[in-house]
């Protein structure tokens, strides 16, 4: 009679550890899946960026070989589909800061977009580059140039801009680019 209590304790035992299995539904339901719509990134394309953006890029690449700089630049005339500038281009993303300023002429294509920026060449050929790249009303300008741009205006407005993204002067100014 003794073994009595001992089987009905572990008949009890036993019922007490099978309550606490989980149970399993025969039904399984799934639940319902949300489309997510892929949201393609998009790389920016010169015509997907503001005007005065493809001109500092476009400047940044002649002026210092370089996507990453960050430049001022003032319109001195335009001749059908060139552009002729004066720029100041400081490559903000460099190990030291790497400066050029200059005149440059922009090339546009038919559809309106730069297809090159061309700058004199240093030394010898530089009045050359002057004669050959830009007519006589701005090559006046062109030899005396810092006369005419504010160069450490520029370069305080750029160190500005490193820091509020803010546009170069001319895009807030009234002037259209071409």
């Amino acid at each position: 009679m003794k073994s009595k209590p001992r089987t009905i304790i572990l008949i009890l035992s036993i019922l007490s550890l099978c309550s606490c299995i989980p149970k399993v539904s025969t039904t399984t339901s799934i639940p319902e899946a949300t489309p997510t719509i892929p949201t393609p990134w998009i790389a920016p394309t010169p015509t997907s960026l503001p005007r005065w953006r493809q001109y500092e890029l476009a400047l940044s690449q002649a002026v210092l070989k370089s996507d990453t700089g960050l430049c001022e630049w003032e319109i001195w005339g335009q001749s059908g589909k060139e552009v002729y500038v004066w720029a100041f281009c400081l490559d903000t993303q460099g190990i030291g800061p790497a400066a050029g300023t200059g005149p440059a002429v922009i090339y546009l294509g038919e559809n309106g977009q730069i297809e090159k920026v061309t700058i004199p060449r240093d030394g010898v050929v530089y009045g050359k580059d002057i004669q050959s790249l830009f007519p006589p009303e701005v090559r006046t300008k062109v030899y005396v140039g810092y006369e005419y741009f504010d160069g450490r205006a520029a370069e305080k407005h750029i160190e500005e801009r490193r820091f509020s993204l803010a546009p170069p002067w001319i895009a807030t100014s009234d002037i259209v680019l071409p």
